[in-house]
């Protein structure tokens, strides 16, 4: 992922325990939430939401089709 920009980009779930040159700043520019696994050498920003159970949210922060 070297030079990738992530910037607002959603990685929500995803695997990236295996990413080559991943680096903090693409995940400190990023979305993502607790259900996100990480390579042990890099930290969840703590803009991170919990996990989604239901669906994505929406920018606003609410859950699609439960407002």
């Amino acid at each position: 992922v070297t030079g990738a920009d992530v910037r607002g980009a959603d990685l929500g779930g995803a695997d990236l325990t295996e990413s080559l040159f991943l680096i903090q700043l693409q995940l400190d520019a990023a979305k993502g939430d607790t259900a996100t696994r990480l390579p042990p050498s890099l930290t969840r920003p703590a803009h991170w939401s919990p996990a989604r159970t239901d669906g994505r949210l929406d920018a606003g922060g609410s859950r699609r089709g439960t407002d």
